[in-house]
């Protein structure tokens, strides 16, 4: 609902501005939602209309804009206002207006902008002066915010919004008693206002004066009987006093006139967890957070709640966001890592280590977590760096060490990898399995593949995940395929989103003959990576095989989609064309593998034998006969869909419309029909195609990365990643969703949240290319991390990728920025990390409980003490 209705707001009034569109010209209509989501925004839509036929409605704007917020859609209501200043941008009614729902939404630091906005042309508004002193109060800055209030009071000396204000800076310091006489003051000068007595059953809740504070509240909801608010208050209240029954009924109701309102979902959690109901608690307080993310009172629940019942995800959840809100607090980062770690996001818990090492370098545990989680994500740079500080402290033991050796093998650093072996020859024996590891990578990277295989078994009888791995490579290596395919499979039972060990199994399947196991495996490929090279080709091949064209094309076309020149995958089209009969069509495919590949005889000899078959290819109107003679083979209308594309987008559109109804090609034909819109301009109509996809596929992560990429190619980018958050949900590891957030991220200069996308990336499939030249590139540009860029390229060029530019910027880099000697054990140190800046202090349950309200539309917990 709410993206439909950012549309509504955004797009469909905005996007004529912004794109030259006549004025009025919308691109996606109000009549267009669904009609749930009309009847649940029934209010608006008069506003919508008097938008869309005069995007100037200055109070069209104003009004929606109030709706949006009553009914709990505050950052939408703020899209409103922005919208409309596009329009009106000297409106100060609208600037006022945003500047009030940036308070609301508790982003001071824009609203007291805003405010200032205000005041430059109009210096004696109250309202304006007003805000900018609870702002300037809520950043700290309470000297200045005094002021501004003396000046309001100079303004309007009867004002009791002032008096008001005064009573929540109060209630804000703790003094609960001067805030409660404050808003009698105030209600002594506006009766007739519900806020005074709203804020006097705030601060009666605080001081325990339960049955004052109800018959505040009543008062207040005498006067405004729809503020979702005070019903909010009513029910912590009744919570308060012990009445279950009335508390949640005062919560529901709140909820039903704002559904997007926090505190509501506070106090059913607490009713909930009274109860003993421990997962309808965790329920409500999860959604207190997401609508809230400062909601640090739901979030200690969530904590406790998670440590009791050792849900490691659910202790991940609420550990990040509290460690957001509290950076400083090292104990909260500690469980963070720690949490991370156990639910196997081995960068994030890298990122907290390394801060936390960084701010205690004496502290041994620290660097211990931080090597082991590089270990585990395969930074060899990172191992060196965090076991040479743990070697330096005196606290490295023998897995210490041995992983510090393995990194120099691995990074081809054969002196110090010599040195580190030969100290731990004398304490360890030759057949202990983790020295094996390490000498038997050292033996198969110097191409004794052999004795390296002898070593490797060792270590990977004991279940050693790395040895297995690589004892199945070296098998593979001397054709030991059932040996290999033994091992690999033991390993993919336990770890089964590595796409990498998925594909070589296929592979190894293949090679042996085994058709139904390579095509199981392929499978689980395309199930985290819909668009690998290798097994789309084989799929494709697969299906041809046994006469399926249609799932033949599909699989093909996915591949072609994001790797429009790969010759395998341009082969095997080609192959399906000729096998239909579409000549023309396969020698244009043919053709274009031969541009990738120029050598291949056998594309030579394809394209001579299609050569003479041309003048035999079908013309579409051959096609729409055979369709109405077998109007049940699909794969015709596939056929004219195409060639019509080609000519008149629009009316493939209608013949793909027609194949959507087929179950078997519904989602393909409403892909193809989302891309002809964005052919004909049509974004919004792209956009909605999409959408159907998500809402007929919704536990499909692919829904809501087609969802998402749709919407990155009109530069909705905050829409994309909400819709790429959907699909990682669903889905953790799905490569599609990844690979398209990193993109989105360093589309939108954010190059740490690309990087640790692609890292995550690379911990499903490590031969992925696309990410590591990503990677590469934030190394390089961003990043300036010479040692990072380099081992990343050599990765690339291991793999046969070959990035001149890259290349160049890496060696331009290094006459700018020279690589660091390797540290060593004798005690050379690498360069540090930069120490974040101080946050205050930890967060507690009790000082989470005593934090006060911010003014309405929004309670920011006064619940009372239990």
């Amino acid at each position: 609902m709410k993206r439909s209705l950012l549309y509504c707001l955004l797009v469909l009034c905005a996007a004529g501005a912004l794109s030259g569109c006549r004025e009025g010209e919308v691109l996606v209509r109000w009549r267009d939602l669904p009609p749930e989501e009309k009847r649940a925004l029934a209010e608006v839509e008069p506003y919508i209309q008097r938008i869309n036929r005069r995007p100037q409605d200055t109070a069209a704007y104003l009004q929606a804009s109030r709706i949006l917020r009553k009914t709990g859609y505050t950052s939408y209501a703020l899209m409103c206002m922005e919208t409309g200043l596009l329009y009106s941008p000297h409106s100060l009614e609208l600037l006022l207006e945003k500047a009030r729902i940036e308070e609301a939404m508790g982003l001071y630091g824009e609203a007291l902008k805003s405010y200032r906005k205000v005041l430059e042309s109009a210096p004696e508004d109250v309202s304006a002066v007003r805000g900018a002193a609870r702002c300037l109060y809520r950043t700290g800055r309470r000297e200045e915010a005094a002021a501004a209030l003396a000046n309001a009071k100079q303004l309007a000396p009867n004002d009791p919004g002032i008096v008001l204000d005064e009573a929540d800076f109060a209630y804000y310091d703790g003094n609960i008693e001067r805030a409660f006489e404050l808003s009698q003051e105030a209600s002594n000068l506006a009766p007739h206002l519900p806020g005074p007595y709203y804020n006097q059953g705030l601060a009666l809740l605080r001081l325990g004066r339960l049955d004052e504070a109800l018959a505040a509240a009543k008062k207040a909801l005498a006067l405004s009987p729809d503020a979702a608010e005070i019903h909010a208050l009513l029910a912590e209240i009744n919570y308060a006093q012990g009445r279950t029954d009335a508390a949640k009924t005062s919560a529901d109701k709140a909820l039903e006139i704002a559904p997007h309102f926090d505190q509501p979902y506070r106090t059913l959690g607490k009713l909930a967890q009274d109860a003993g109901e421990i997962d309808a608690a965790a329920t409500y307080f999860r959604k207190a957070v997401a609508l809230n993310p400062s909601d640090v009172y739901s979030l200690l629940k969530l904590r406790g709640f998670a440590e009791a019942r050792k849900d490691d995800e659910l202790a991940l959840f609420a550990l990040r966001r509290l460690s957001r809100l509290n950076p400083a607090d090292e104990t909260l980062r500690e469980e963070l890592a720690l949490a991370a770690l156990r639910q196997q996001q081995y960068s994030e818990a890298a990122a907290e280590y390394r801060i936390l090492a960084e701010k205690n370098p004496a502290n041994a545990d620290f660097w211990k977590g931080l090597g082991g989680t590089y270990a585990a994500i395969g930074d060899k740079l990172g191992v060196i760096e965090a076991y040479h500080r743990l070697d330096a402290l005196g606290k490295a033991g023998p897995n210490e060490r041995l992983e510090l050796a393995a990194a120099y093998v691995e990074l081809g650093a054969s002196a110090e990898a010599d040195r580190h072996i030969a100290a731990l020859s004398a304490e360890l024996p030759q057949d202990d399995p983790r020295f094996a590891r390490v000498l038997g990578q050292k033996l198969y990277r110097e191409g004794r593949t052999a004795e390296a295989l002898d070593y490797l078994m060792v270590a990977a009888a004991t279940g050693d995940e790395d040895a297995v791995f690589k004892a199945a490579l070296v098998s593979a290596a001397l054709k030991r395929y059932e040996d290999a395919a033994a091992m690999l499979e033991d390993l993919y039972t336990r770890q089964p989103t590595r796409t990498d060990l998925a594909r070589l199994i296929a592979e190894i399947n293949d090679r042996m003959g085994r058709t139904e196991d390579a095509h199981r495996y392929y499978g689980s490929v395309l199930t985290f990576n819909p668009d690998d090279v290798a097994a789309g080709e084989f799929m494709a091949r697969y299906h041809l095989k046994r006469g399926d064209t249609a799932a033949a094309r599909e699989a093909v076309g996915r591949v072609l989609a994001v790797h429009p020149d790969s010759a395998p995958a341009l082969t095997v089209k080609a192959e399906i064309l000729e096998a239909s009969g579409e000549f023309v069509g396969a020698l244009g495919a043919y053709a274009k593998a031969l541009d990738a590949e120029p050598s291949r005889k056998d594309l030579l000899d394809a394209v001579a034998r299609i050569q003479k078959k041309v003048p035999e290819s079908r013309s579409i109107n051959d096609l729409r006969a055979a369709f109405r003679k077998n109007p049940d083979d699909y794969g015709i209308l596939w056929d004219i869909a195409e060639m019509e594309a080609q000519t008149d987008p629009a009316r493939a559109i209608g013949t793909l419309r027609l194949l959507s109804r087929h179950p078997a090609a519904r989602r393909a034909a409403l892909e193809r029909i989302s891309s002809l819109y964005f052919r004909l301009d049509r974004p919004a109509e792209a956009v909605a195609a999409a959408r159907r996809i998500a809402k007929l596929y919704p536990d499909d992560p692919r829904s809501f990365t087609f969802l998402a990429e749709t919407l990155a190619q009109t530069a909705a980018y905050r829409p994309a990643l909400d819709e790429l958050t959907k699909a990682l949900d669903l889905s953790p590891a799905y490569v599609p969703a990844l690979r398209l957030a990193g993109r989105i991220h360093l589309a939108t200069d954010a190059p740490e949240r690309a990087a640790a996308m692609y890292l995550s990336l690379l911990n499903v499939d490590p031969a992925d290319t696309d990410a590591l030249m990503n990677l590469c590139r934030i190394y390089v540009y961003y990043r300036k991390d010479l040692p990072r860029a380099r081992m990343t390229f050599a990765e690339l060029e291991r793999l046969g990728v070959r990035a001149p530019d890259i290349e160049k910027a890496i060696n331009e880099l290094e006459t700018k920025l020279p690589m660091p000697p390797a540290p060593r054990a004798d005690g050379a140190q690498p360069p540090t990390v930069p120490q974040p800046a101080e946050a205050p202090a930890g967060i507690t349950e009790d000082a989470a409980l005593s934090f006060g309200p911010d003014k309405l539309p929004a309670i920011d917990a006064p619940t009372a003490r239990q």
